[in-house]
């Protein structure tokens, strides 16, 4: 289970061998411009997974711990399921993942040129870039929300300088009735939600409300609206990063 996403700090020891793969996956990806929080790239999509993780074609002569190819995890989001665990009921999670997979499929389709822009942690723990995707001047991350096929998932630092935007793009798809939001068929487990059940897992990160600048432990996630959620690692994390203890 990932415990932790990767910092651009401290990686020299634990994740040398992480930063070295990074290093070869964005070799296929020639480097753009620079940002203030990550860099910027350019990759053509090789194809869609799921509603919110693609792969890159990527060059011989820059091997990737993934294999043959670059797999980008959009960051900021989290899109419902395509995948069943036996024994356990999908309810609609499957029928909103497929669309939210066929919905991405549609923007990016094979061949796709697109812009993949990271932000202060790159690269997780299972070897994935974390980025947010642009088709020229779309941002796809955005988009996905904004039509309902995904929700916000802001784990900290990541995401926290686009939250507004990202949070104004969810309520107008749940404000609409789009995608997941329809109420003829609203999901009924949010995708975190969904595999935390058929995993037998039990939720761990601290969650702070964007709004109100407070957090509560793992146990009383639900006490935050989905909307507001940021997510820490660590009690300390929040404390750190201005947030308070809920009363």
């Amino acid at each position: 289970m990932i415990r932790r996403m990767l910092s651009l700090k401290g990686l020299a020891t634990m994740l040398g061998i992480a930063l070295l793969g990074s290093a070869a996956v964005f070799a296929g990806l020639p480097q753009v411009e620079a940002t203030t929080v990550g860099r910027t790239y350019t990759g053509v999509v090789s194809f869609v997974q799921d509603g919110d993780t693609i792969s890159l074609r990527q060059p011989l002569n820059a091997p990737s711990p993934v294999g043959d190819t670059v797999t980008v995890r959009l960051v900021g989001i989290d899109a419902p399921e395509t995948f069943t665990v036996e024994g356990h009921p999908p309810g609609n999670q499957i029928v909103h993942g497929e669309a939210s997979r066929d919905f991405l499929r549609s923007l990016l389709p094979s061949g796709t040129v697109i812009t993949v822009v990271t932000d202060r942690v790159e690269v997780d723990e299972m070897g994935r870039v974390l980025g947010y995707v642009y088709r020229g001047t779309l941002d796809v991350n955005r988009e996905l929300l904004r039509q309902g096929h995904a929700v916000t998932h802001v784990i900290w630092p990541n995401t926290y300088h686009r939250f507004n935007d990202f949070r104004t793009a969810l309520l107008e798809a749940r404000t609409a009735g789009r995608g997941m939001w329809n109420p003829a068929n609203p999901i009924q487990e949010l995708p975190f939600e969904y595999r935390l059940r058929v995993f037998n897992r039990r939720f761990e990160r601290y969650v702070g409300d964007f709004l109100t600048k407070t957090f509560v432990s793992p146990a009383d996630f639900r006490r935050v609206p989905v909307e507001n959620r940021v997510q820490f690692w660590t009690r300390q994390d929040a404390v750190n990063a201005g947030y308070r203890p809920a009363p």
